[in-house]
């Protein structure tokens, strides 16, 4: 009896449990909804009924699937075309359950009733966009709500006679080419004309073509108002015309006001009326939808009758007019209205005004401090110089000579090392917001349909970021090469591919000058005919090496000093750079490379030929334009030197300058040299990959905001902390697979935070970045003895981001671009266009199959097919697909039949 009674319990809890489950996947499920849309996409009237329904459904937090489909009655109005769509629609969505199914527009409701049992039985329905919608439509039909659509047509005739007061005509346009235009003819005749017609002149032009319907409009009285219930014939040939070119046209060649009363007819150059939008209907829809999702019937949801619509004026309209926004009805919306750019972008404006003034007042003090310092380490010198003089002249203090030189060197190092560490700071506190500013600029110029006065704005801020950045950079240059801390990093590079950049570089600003830029040398390949005879004195120009081992940056830097300061203070004539090799040399054996920048500029005077090296020293044009800071000629000299080579000028006021450097560098070979890849913007992750968990730490909340800003897009899970110790806090509860660190922060620095993150994971499952603003080389050695896996300075750029990402973690991204080897191996596919050579690189049998498969609408072959197409050729599986899902298989047939002809 006890196991009977425990098999009976078992049973229950069985029940039970199997019920739980089903209930669970019941609810689960996706609900899914039909929007059968009477026109076509790309009328404004229908895709903004779509965007009302989706923002509804995206604000309700649910996840809904949306089915949509076009009837085209707009350009396709003939009934007979109804019946076959109804058999394509039976073959689509005959299998599937909808939870619902909302029509727009009376075209929609009326079929979707007529062929309801055989689409989706029993589905509740749900209109939108219903004209002149009364309660008897819906005798006999159960299960149906929805939104009337009610047109003001009296409310915006009032309102145009109130802002017209001299009206004397009232014009009427219509057309019962179309259903709705029907119902609208009707209204005019049975109650418009006979309402006004008593007080005003009233005109019809009724089923007009739309060149007759021009002429008659600019042939209007002063005194006349125009009201258009509907477009007109579309022209002799009935071809389709869109919407928007109707109303358009009408309200051009209108020579009186044009009123209307839907969405779609603002923007065309109508005056504007009591307009009737999509996205209202479209909202309103979707919270009846939402309603029946949610467990009501449809039936017991009353339909709305009260139709929202708003008095909207276009402001071109009213200019054109001579209408005045004082005489429009309160409450009254203007589009189109002109803005004031320096109220609408203000606080940019002047925070954009305030940092700079900031940053340009720390830049001066940092000038004026490196001063103070070259001031005392030539006094410091001068006091060395004068002990040691002391020391020659007085041996018997010795002693205390010595001890006065100690005494001497300690306080120069002293005063070394305080520069250092000023410098340090200085670099970090002016870095740091440049960071900011230069990728908060670049971020923005990203944005679409920016003002272009913005857009030249954020550009100036970019180019003035970026020109700070170089300042300081060139003042924390000349520390470090006066403390002894700079160094050439050699490698092989392309000369010739360096000219073609700067040659590139100043073209454009020479054209807009009026300059002439040349780049004079001699490549190997102009041959040994252009080398000098043997036995001359002057053999003339040596063929220029293409391949060398040198540091390119520095050479780089020195060119675009030189070139850049006879760009400046050259107003006409030209600047001519010759670059030429002393003597002849073969692959790993050193020679000199001869560079001279000429130009036909004001000159320099003589008297300041002899300082023009010395830092912080302008010449008196240099002076005069405000350009500039006196250490491009200064640096330039002291890397020339490093670089084993020396720089002299010769120069003539009112004739030009010329500039002339030699270098040593060592010939190679084209095979030491490593392709650079062009750096293309980063748009997406690739598929098929993990969400990676990223953690971003910065105490500065610019900063934080520019870097989530940059990678949050493309998909990564995002965490921040502003200091290191609730990074190590976020690090063991989230366990992320980057950690973006920056290293100088309160409560608990980056270099602490990584040591302790290191301590508890040594194995490097997570990588750790160092950020930085420092300048200074010594910095990467001191993070990564902290744990840091690698090294980044601010102001960073967003390639070197995502090429630390990828570096790191392997992740990979889809670019704005196609690779630059595919353009040139001609592998590239247009993705959006299908072509007979493209579908000729298939094997025979597989083009007949696909051929087939076509002929036959074998959706399940098709698909097979495409895959094994996209596998081989990921563009033209792409572009296949795309023509199928469009229904499109007629071009196929006809690139399939090009492509077998082209057969041999």
């Amino acid at each position: 009896m006890i196991k009977w009674n425990r098999g009976i319990c078992l049973f229950i809890v069985f029940v039970i449990l199997a019920a739980g489950i089903s209930l669970s996947n019941a609810a689960e499920q996706t609900p899914r909804v039909l929007y059968i849309n009477a026109y076509h996409r790309g009328f404004i009237w229908s895709d903004g009924i779509e965007q009302g329904l989706r923002e509804v459904f995206q604000a309700s937090g649910r996840k809904i699937d949306l089915y949509i489909e076009f009837l085209d009655t707009k350009r396709f109005p003939e009934l007979a075309y109804l019946e076959p769509l109804a058999l394509g629609f039976a073959m689509k969505h005959g299998k599937v359950a909808y939870d619902a199914v909302i029509v727009s527009d009376n075209a929609a409701f009326e079929f979707a009733v007529k062929y309801r049992e055989k689409l989706f039985p029993n589905c509740p329905l749900v209109f939108c966009g219903y004209n002149a919608f009364r309660p008897e439509v819906l005798k006999g039909i159960p299960n149906v709500t929805g939104v009337n659509e009610e047109i003001d047509f009296s409310g915006t005739i009032d309102m145009a006679l109130e802002v017209h007061p001299e009206t004397r005509t009232l014009v009427f346009v219509t057309s019962d080419f179309y259903t709705a235009g029907k119902r609208n003819q009707d209204a005019v005749e049975t109650k418009l004309i006979p309402a006004y017609g008593k007080q005003y002149k009233t005109l019809q032009f009724k089923n007009l073509y739309l060149r007759d319907i021009e002429q008659k409009l600019s042939a209007l009285e002063h005194d006349s108002l125009v009201f258009v219930f509907g477009a007109p014939f579309d022209n002799r040939e009935k071809e389709f015309m869109a919407a928007e070119e109707y109303y358009h046209r009408m309200a051009t060649a209108s020579a009186v006001p044009t009123y209307s009363f839907w969405d779609f007819v603002l923007n065309t150059g109508m005056m504007g009326g009591r307009i009737i939008t999509g996205p209202d209907q479209g909202r309103m829809v979707a919270e009846l939808t939402l309603r029946i999702l949610n467990g009501a019937a449809a039936d017991s949801i009353p339909v709305v009758m009260e139709t929202p619509t708003s008095s909207i004026f276009d402001y071109k309209a009213m200019s054109r007019f001579g209408v005045s926004e004082k005489s429009l009805p309160p409450g009254s919306i203007v589009i189109n209205r002109p803005d004031n750019f320096y109220q609408k972008y203000k606080p940019y404006i002047w925070i954009t005004v305030s940092v700079f003034v900031i940053l340009s007042v720390l830049a001066l003090i940092l000038a004026f401090l490196l001063r103070q310092s070259r001031r005392l380490a030539a006094e410091l010198q001068q006091h060395r110089e004068h002990l040691e003089e002391v020391v020659s002249e007085r041996t018997r203090a010795l002693t205390e000579s010595n001890q006065q030189l100690r005494l001497a060197k300690e306080q120069a190092d002293t005063a070394n090392q305080a520069k250092s560490l000023f410098l340090s700071n200085m670099s970090h506190e002016l870095r740091t917001p440049l960071n900011a500013i230069i990728g908060f600029s670049q971020l923005m110029m990203y944005g679409q349909n920016l003002h272009p006065d913005l857009l030249e704005n954020l550009s100036i801020i970019h180019r003035n970021g970026e020109h700070l950045l170089k300042l300081i950079n060139d003042v924390l240059d000349l520390s470090k090469i006066e403390s002894g801390r700079l160094t050439l990093h050699e490698g092989y590079f392309d000369l010739y591919h360096l000219l073609d950049d700067l040659e590139m570089m100043y073209g454009l600003q020479a054209k807009e000058k009026g300059l002439r830029l040349i780049f004079d040398y001699i490549p190997p390949d102009w041959g040994p005919a252009l080398t000098g005879s043997p036995g001359e004195s002057d053999p003339g120009p040596t063929l220029l090496p293409r391949y060398i081992l040198s540091d390119e940056m520095r050479l780089r830097q020195v060119l675009m000093n030189l070139i850049g300061n006879s760009m400046k203070f050259t107003s006409e004539g030209g600047i001519t750079l010759r670059a030429k090799c002393h003597e002849p040399a073969g692959c790993g054996e050193k020679t000199r490379l001869i560079f001279e920048v000429e130009d036909t500029g004001m000159g320099i005077a003589p008297e300041e030929l002899n300082f023009l090296f010395e830092a912080f020293v302008q010449t008196s044009a240099g002076r005069k334009s405000h350009q500039g800071t006196g250490l491009g000629l200064s640096i330039s000299r002291r890397l020339i030197t490093l670089m084993h080579g020396d720089i002299a000028v010769s120069s003539r006021p009112g004739v030009g300058t010329l500039f002339r450097f030699e270098i040593e560098v060592s010939v190679a070979d084209r095979a030491d040299i490593r392709e650079s890849v062009p750096a293309r913007k980063v748009i997406a992750l690739a598929p098929d990959q993990p969400v990676y968990r990223i953690l971003a730490v910065d105490d500065k909340a610019d900063n934080l905001r520019l870097l989530v800003r940059l990678i949050a897009p493309l998909g990564f899970e995002i965490r921040e902390a502003s200091n290191g110790r609730d990074a190590v806090a976020l690090f063991h509860e989230w366990e992320p697979h980057l950690i973006w660190m920056d290293m100088r922060m309160p409560v608990m620095d980056g270099y602490e935070a990584a040591k302790q993150i290191r301590q508890a994971l040594p194995a490097a499952a997570t990588a750790i970045i160092a950020l930085t603003a420092s300048a200074f080389e010594d910095e990467r050695s001191l993070v990564l003895s902290a744990g840091c896996d690698d090294f980044l300075r601010k102001p960073f750029k967003e390639a070197e981001i995502f090429k630390m990402m990828e570096k790191h973690l392997g992740v990979r991204y889809i670019y704005d671009k196609e690779d630059s080897s595919e353009k040139r191996t001609g592998t590239s596919q247009d993705s959006d266009t299908l072509t007979a050579e493209s579908l000729a690189l298939l094997p025979g049998t597989l083009l007949d199959d696909l051929e087939q498969a076509v002929i036959s609408v074998d959706t399940e072959k098709l698909d097979s097919l495409t895959e094994d197409i996209g596998n081989a050729h990921a563009a033209l599986g792409q572009v296949l697909k795309k023509m199928i899902r469009n229904f499109d298989y007629a071009g196929i047939l006809k690139f399939i039949k090009e492509a077998k002809m082209s057969e041999p």
